[in-house]
């Protein structure tokens, strides 16, 4: 109760205890789940199937549009320095490790864990998209210069 993930019904029947009854609350509902990878992995399945390579773009493209301006209020800053340290910080509260290094001109975003690992292992597409999303929220155009796919530690994002 106190970490507000369960909701509690008191019920009095005239004289003696009352009788509880426990239910999760919404933010119980929202942690109770975990099992995200195999609805994510039938639909990138699905999205990998589509064979017209514009219809496709165009779908990832809207992904990455959707993930950002779930992600959008959490960017601050007017500079690119300070949009990517945010960046790093909504990563890391999604337990990305991440880093932000370089000159506040040039800064550089070092993801050391994927957040999407068995996806990428089946589809490169999904570094395209995380790409498209990460130069949307820090406003900036991005490149993946290193990428753990291709034996780095992890994946490297610099402005172009």
């Amino acid at each position: 109760l106190e970490q507000g993930l369960l909701n509690r019904d008191i019920t009095r029947h005239g004289r003696g205890r009352p009788s509880h009854q426990y239910r999760l609350s919404t933010k119980g509902a929202q942690t109770a789940g975990d099992n995200f990878f195999d609805l994510a992995a039938t639909l990138w399945k699905e999205i990998r199937s589509i064979t017209d390579p514009e219809i496709r773009r165009g779908l990832l493209g809207r992904v990455a549009s959707s993930l950002g301006e779930r992600y959008a209020g959490e960017i601050v800053g007017n500079t690119l320095q300070p949009r990517m340290e945010s960046l790093g910080r909504v990563l890391a509260e999604k337990n990305i490790p991440c880093s932000v290094e370089g000159e506040s001109a040039r800064p550089v975003l070092s993801v050391h864990a994927c957040p999407y690992p068995d996806l990428a292992e089946t589809d490169r597409a999904v570094c395209a998209m995380e790409k498209q999303l990460f130069s949307g929220l820090v406003q900036a155009d991005l490149r993946l210069t290193c990428c753990r796919l291709d034996g780095a530690c992890g994946c490297t994002f610099e402005t172009r």
